[in-house]
C-alpha cells in the first residue's frame, strides 16, 4: 500500500514572511560505521550504523562462550533470543579472560571495556546495553567511570546495563573460603599442627594456577571460583573490600537492571563445595556459612551459591526480578538454572534482559517521519546555482532565512511541501521535503529548489538537486526543480526546467520529468 501525504504550504516569492532566530545549526556528523576492538586481541565485525549495539560481558571463570548455552527449556542462547526477538540490534561479546583473575582495573579489563563501549556508540551511533554476569558487571562499574576513553567519558555511550549476579558489595562464598581458612588456622594453632593450613592453602595455590591457565587457553576454569580465593581477586571480593569502595559510583544517566538467582532448600545448613573438592576441612567449618545463608519461609536461602541475593541486587534492591528454587537433594544445585555459573539460562531472568533491551532500543528509535515537524527546524542548505556556498537556514511556520555571503545580504528559504513514502524498502517512511531558496529583495525568477529525504526520523539521508539535461545555458542558467515532486512506489519525480543556449531566465525552453529512486546506498537518476 502506497502512502503519501503532502503538505502543501507557501510556494510565492515575493511577499514571504520569515522567522529570524531559533537554535543554532546541528553539530558535525558522528563517525559512523567501522570495527571495534572487543578484548582479547579480537576485533568485531563491521559496526553497523543506525543499530543498537549489545555486549555481552562473561565472568571471572567464563568465557565468551558462555553466551552460547540454551536457555533451559529452548533450543536458543540468550544471544540468540536477544538478536531474534529483538529489531534493531548488532549483538558483541567482549573477552577478558587473560586477566579474568585479576581486579577490574586491569588493561584488559574495565578499561579495555571503556574503550570497546564508547567505540561501539560512535560507529553505531547508538547508545550501547551490556549484559554482563558476575566480575563482568563490576568492570562495567569501572568502564562506566573511566573518563579518559573520551571528554565525555564512557557512560554517556551507554543506554543500560544488566548484571546477571554481579557481587556489587562482594562475594560470600569467598569470604567463606576465606573463614575457612582462618578456622583452619586457629585449630592448628591449638593442636600445634599446620598440615591442614598447608594442605587447603596449597589446594588454593593449585587451583588459581589451574584456572588461569584453562582461562588463557580458552578453557573454562576448572576449578571455577575456588580459583580465585588465593589471588588478587580473593581479596577484592571480600564484602565490602577496599577495592569494591573505590569503584566509581553509578552514573545517573545509565539505567541498571542487576538480576540475582536465589537457591532455597529446606535443609538448615548443606555443604557448598563442588563435588571434586578435596575433603581437607572438618565438619565444623560448615559453621562458618552463615555469611551466605539467609532465613526464608521454610528453609534457608543461599544466593546463587556464590554470590549471596543482596550483594548480587544492589546498588537497587527493588528492581531484582528473582529466580528461587526449592531443592530436595542439596547435590543438585550445580546444575540449577539459578546457580550462579548457570544464571544466563534462568528463563525468568532471560526474559528480564529481553525486556529490557528492547525498552532500550525503543528508546533510541527516531520519530516517524509522520510526526516530525518539517515547517520548524534547521535545514543544511546547497542553495545550488543562487548562492556563494552552503548555509544553514532556520526555519519556523514553514519559513526562515539564511546568512548572507559576498553576492547577497539575506537569503529567504521556504518550505514547499513534504511529501511521504517507504523510498528505501526498509519498511519505514522517509520524507521528502521541497525547500525553496532565494535571495531576498531580489527577481522573483532567481530561486532555486531542492529535495531533502530525510529518515529515518529526521536524519538527512539525501538532498536532491535538477540533474544535468539539454544545455548548455550561454548564461550560465542552471537547471532547476519546478512545481511540487511526485513520490510513489518508491521513486521521486519531479519536473525540471532547462536552461538552452541564449534563453533569458525568465523563460527555459525545455522542461522534463526526472526520477531518483533508490539503489541501497544513495539515490540515482533513473529517467
Amino acid at each position: 500500500m502506497i502512502r503519501r501525504r503532502w503538505v502543501p504550504l507557501l510556494a510565492a516569492v515575493l511577499g514571504l514572511v520569515t522567522a529570524t532566530g531559533g537554535a543554532s545549526p546541528s553539530g558535525p556528523e558522528p563517525v559512523r560505521g567501522g570495527t571495534c576492538m572487543l578484548g582479547g586481541g579480537v576485533q568485531s565485525a563491521a559496526v553497523e550504523p543506525g543499530l543498537v549495539p549489545v555486549l555481552f560481558v562473561h565472568g571471572m571463570n567464563s568465557d565468551p562462550t558462555m553466551w552460547d548455552e540454551p536457555i533451559t527449556g529452548t533450543d536458543r542462547s540468550l544471544e540468540q533470543t536477544v538478536v531474534e526477538d529483538v529489531e534493531g540490534v548488532q549483538t558483541f561479546r567482549f573477552d577478558y579472560r587473560a586477566v579474568a583473575l585479576e581486579w577490574v582495573d586491569a588493561e584488559g579489563s574495565g578499561p579495555a571495556l571503556a574503550g570497546t563501549l564508547a567505540c561501539l556508540a560512535r560507529a553505531a551511533d547508538r547508545k550501547a546495553v551490556v549484559v554482563a554476569h558476575s566480575l563482568g558487571g563490576l568492570a562495567t562499574q569501572f568502564a562506566l567511570g573511566r573518563t579518559p576513553v573520551a571528554a565525555d567519558g564512557t557512560h554517556p555511550h551507554v543506554a543500560a546495563a544488566i548484571t546477571l549476579g554481579t557481587p556489587f558489595t562482594g562475594s560470600q562464598l569467598l569470604a567463606y573460603f576465606q573463614d575457612i581458612r582462618e578456622a583452619g588456622a586457629e585449630l592448628d594453632a591449638v593442636d600445634g599442627n599446620d598440615a591442614q593450613t598447608q594442605a587447603f592453602d596449597a589446594a588454593l595455590t593449585t587451583c588459581a594456577e589451574l584456572g588461569l591457565a584453562d582461562l588463557r587457553a580458552g578453557r573454562r576454569n576448572r576449578c571455577d571460583v575456588i580459583a580465585v580465593a588465593d589471588g588478587p581477586l580473593g581479596t577484592a571480593l571480600q564484602p565490602s573490600s577496599d577495592e569494591i569502595g573505590r569503584l566509581p559510583s553509578w552514573p545517573d544517566g545509565v539505567a541498571l537492571l542487576p538480576l540475582a538467582g536465589e537457591i532455597e532448600t529446606g535443609a538448615a545448613l548443606f555443604d557448598p563445595r563442588p563435588p571434586d573438592l578435596p575433603d581437607l576441612i572438618g565438619p565444623g567449618a560448615l559453621f562458618r556459612l552463615p555469611t551466605l545463608i539467609r532465613t526464608v519461609e521454610g528453609g534457608v536461602g543461599v544466593g546463587d551459591l556464590a554470590v549471596g541475593l543482596d550483594s548480587a541486587r544492589a546498588p537497587d534492591p527493588a528492581v531484582s526480578p528473582l529466580r528461587c528454587r526449592a531443592l530436595d537433594a542439596p547435590d543438585d544445585a550445580f546444575l540449577l538454572d539459578c546457580f550462579h555459573r548457570n544464571l544466563q539460562r534462568n528463563p525468568v531472568l532471560a526474559g528480564s534482559v529481553l525486556r529490557t533491551v528492547q525498552a532500550a532500543v525503543q528508546s533510541q528509535l527516531p520519530d516517524p517521519v509522520e510526526t516530525v515537524d518539517w515547517t520548524d527546524r534547521s535545514y543544511p542548505m546547497t542553495c545550488s546555482g543562487v548562492s556563494d556556498g552552503p548555509f544553514t537556514a532556520v526555519v519556523a511556520g514553514g519559513s526562515g532565512t539564511g546568512p548572507g555571503d559576498g553576492t547577497h545580504d539575506e537569503y529567504i528559504v521556504e518550505v514547499l511541501a513534504v511529501a511521504v513514502d517507504d523510498l528505501t524498502g526498509d519498511g519505514r517512511s522517509e520524507a521528502v521535503v521541497s525547500l525553496l531558496c532565494a535571495p531576498r529583495n531580489v527577481s522573483p525568477n532567481y530561486f532555486t529548489v531542492e529535495l531533502h529525504v530525510h529518515g529515518p526520523g529526521p536524519e538527512l539521508l539525501a538532498t536532491l538537486v535538477a540533474p544535468p539535461g539539454p544545455g548548455p545555458s550561454e548564461f550560465g542558467i542552471e537547471p532547476r526543480l519546478t512545481g511540487l515532486p511526485s513520490v510513489e512506489d518508491g521513486v521521486i519525480t519531479h519536473d525540471v526546467d532547462y536552461w538552452v543556449g541564449a534563453d533569458p531566465r525568465a523563460g527555459s525552453s525545455v522542461t522534463l520529468a526526472r526520477s531518483w529512486r533508490w539503489n541501497g546506498t544513495t539515490f540515482e537518476v533513473v529517467s
